[in-house]
């Protein structure tokens, strides 16, 4: 994180995390307080790194807002974004609330395409998502189908709030763009 305090790591509960996964595994994504150990949020992943050896063609990658409250956790597959979240991170010991934006965002960009265009999801890469301090996300999607094309890509724009019931999303905003450079 920026202010160097958390720190997001992957685990197999009932393995050593020097032994290479199988890929059935079910593999733990965790937020991590450096401090003490602590475990403040947990989801899962696909991908692993023992140091010696990783996962072949999948990649997670994790952008933070610059106060270190927010994190946007994306896990890519060859092909597509299979995960796609947000976790909220309150203060102390307070564990992290996750909001699962590919529920949110997916839908609604499909909604943009021709129905049953066959096509994948994916967020483009960790340079063009960016999340603020109040919540406020914005990044690009790419839909395509994979190894034939045509790609069609997205400005998404919303907004994460706090509330007494939760996290709540709001202010979506999808609008059609050129490919990242």
């Amino acid at each position: 994180s920026p202010d160097k305090k958390l720190a997001f790591a992957w685990r197999k509960p009932d393995g050593d995390p020097t032994d290479q996964p199988d890929p059935y595994d079910d593999l733990e994504l965790l937020i991590v307080r450096l401090s003490d150990g602590a475990i403040l949020g947990k989801s899962k992943t696909g991908y692993w790194d023992t140091g010696e050896m990783h996962a072949n063609r999948l990649r997670e990658e994790v952008s933070w807002s610059p106060n270190s409250r927010f994190a946007v956790h994306a896990f890519h597959t060859r092909f597509e974004t299979e995960r796609f979240e947000l976790f909220a991170l309150g203060q102390g010991d307070t564990p992290a609330t996750r909001v699962d934006l590919q529920k949110v965002v997916e839908p609604a960009v499909q909604a943009k395409l021709s129905k049953g265009d066959g096509t994948t999801f994916s967020v483009w890469d960790q340079k063009t998502l960016r999340v603020g301090n109040t919540g406020a996300l914005r990044f690009i999607v790419m839909m395509w189908m994979p190894k034939e094309g045509p790609e069609k890509y997205f400005d998404v724009a919303l907004n994460i709030t706090r509330g007494k019931d939760g996290l709540k999303t709001s202010g979506l905003s999808i609008k059609k763009t050129k490919a990242p450079e």
